[in-house]
């Protein structure tokens, strides 16, 4: 049997509805006593009209009476304890079209379309706006909440100063627990000092996009309390947080240093809650390692291909002697203002690593022009040079000068001029040079030079005058001027060549 008014199968005797309370003695054919103790059956006749009556009738209806004694009237609707006869089950009874069978599918139905209607009313109402500003508490309405837990704010406000943990509640009064992440910036006015709670709960965030500023903030407990899933730390200025530091440890616990972003590990280790081998298998901190490892190489051992390459922090380096090696890729020295030994002239005075010139380079024109502090000139690597023109002019404060290789040199003019500390020169060859002006000009320390082949020379002005402590006997029969005419061979010894020579 099926209640007339929900349609809920019926297996057992009731004269109610289980489910919705329907009387359902009109249908199961109940008798009531006529006075005289006699009782009646409900006719086949009855049960037809009442199945008829059933399935025709609205779901509003009210219960209908069968005919009996007037005066047991309210015995029959249950009033006293009478027990009803025995019922009479009526075969089948025809469901109304429109019935719903399951309720449960009611129920599902109706809260999917109230979840659509609210998704799609708001969808429609989240606008994306540029600013929030939350001057007081009474500026979290329903409609700002729903923006910035929605990211559908490019920057949030805040101005009021104070908790944001919900004392009654033990909730976020601001950012909502299923929160997964902050896109838009925080900020923080300046009458703000206490942020405790912040992100209080949130437990499903994982990241916030953009620092902020905390210089204000003096208070901060609970800040990143059961933010279990978060792996990025925007705050990093900290330094006037007095309890900041036992925030970070605790925040520690649910943080999986493992994923820990790059941003984050740094200032964590900058703060020294944590150390750097508890960052072991971070793979972002171990990449940043790498990466700054290759930095320290390359500003060791930099390699200059252009001007660009000439930076404040590499002329430090030049001048402090805080490198390792030094290549040059392009040729810096035909224009002294390029040349980042001249830059520093006034303050370099050693160097203690070596110094290579790359194989395209072809010329060493003022390498060390005008270093007068430099006491010693390092090792030199280099291809085929022709140029060495002002390479060591005005170093008068070296001694000496290591070995070069000179073998492809054409131009050697004012090579050595003003070394006015140097006794002693290497023997390098001079067999292709074709000029010698001004050489040794000035060099009043130099007592001897070895023996130069000069025949290919065609001008050598003033080669050694100023050296003053040179002596002529020094010199082999191979240094001639041919220009004394003769045969060539005779020893003689021009005046501007020799000015202020010492005789034997």
């Amino acid at each position: 049997m099926f209640c007339y008014k929900c349609g809920f199968e019926i297996k057992e005797q009731f004269n109610f509805c289980p489910r919705c309370g329907a009387d359902l003695r009109m249908l199961t054919g109940v008798s009531s006593s006529d006075g005289s103790g006699g009782e009646s059956t409900v006719s086949e006749k009855d049960q037809k009209n009442a199945a008829t009556a059933s399935s025709e009738a609205d779901l509003n209806t009210k219960p209908q009476t069968v005919s009996g004694s007037e005066k047991n009237k309210d015995d029959f609707f249950g009033k006293y304890s009478a027990k009803p006869a025995p019922a009479v089950q009526i075969k089948y009874i025809k469901r109304p079209k429109f019935f719903i069978t399951d309720p449960a599918r009611k129920t599902s139905d109706s809260a999917a379309a109230k979840k659509e209607k609210q998704s799609t009313a708001s969808a429609a109402a989240l606008t994306p706006v540029d600013e929030i500003v939350l001057d007081s508490r009474n500026d979290l309405t329903e409609e700002n909440l729903r923006l910035i837990n929605a990211n559908a704010v490019k920057k949030l406000v805040i101005g009021f100063n104070g908790s944001f943990i919900n004392q009654e509640t033990h909730t976020n009064i601001l950012f909502s627990a299923e929160l997964k992440k902050i896109d838009f910036k925080i900020e923080l006015k300046e009458n703000v000092t206490d942020i405790s709670g912040l992100f209080f709960g949130c437990l499903n965030l994982a990241s916030i996009a953009h620092k902020i500023d905390v210089k204000n903030i003096t208070c901060a407990n609970y800040l990143f309390f059961n933010c279990i899933n978060l792996k990025g730390l925007p705050l990093i200025n900290f330094s006037r947080i007095p309890n900041i530091k036992t925030e970070i440890k605790e925040l520690l616990f649910h943080l999986n240093l493992r994923e820990l972003e790059l941003p984050t590990a740094l200032a964590l280790l900058e703060l020294e809650v944590i150390s750097s081998s508890n960052l072991h298998a971070n793979s972002a901190y171990q990449r940043y390692l790498e990466e700054q490892k290759q930095k320290e190489y390359e500003a060791e051992n930099p390699v200059l291909t252009s001007a660009n390459d000439i930076t404040a922090d590499l002329l430090d380096r030049i001048a402090e002697d805080r490198l390792k090696s030094l290549t040059f890729k392009t040729d810096f020295f035909t224009n002294t203002e390029d040349n980042p030994f001249y830059m520093v002239r006034d303050r370099l005075t050693s160097i203690s690593y070596s110094v290579t010139i790359d194989q395209s380079v072809t010329t060493l024109r003022n390498l060390f022009y005008g270093c007068s502090l430099l006491e010693k000139i390092p090792a030199l690597n280099y291809g085929e040079i022709t140029d060495f023109s002002y390479a060591f002019c005005g170093c008068s404060s070296i001694t000496a000068v290591p070995l070069l290789n000179t073998a492809k040199a054409v131009n050697m003019a004012s090579m050595f001029k003003d070394c006015s500390s140097m006794t002693s020169v290497p023997k390098f060859s001079t067999d292709t040079v074709e000029n010698m002006d001004y050489m040794f000009y000035n060099c009043s320390a130099l007592t001897s030079i070895p023996n130069f082949t000069i025949t290919n020379v065609k001008t050598k002005k003033q080669m050694l005058t100023g050296c003053s402590s040179l002596k002529t006997t020094s010199y082999s029969n191979s240094l001639y001027d041919s220009s004394r005419g003769g045969d060539g061979k005779t020893i003689g010894f021009l005046d501007a060549i020799f000015t202020g020579l010492k005789s034997k």
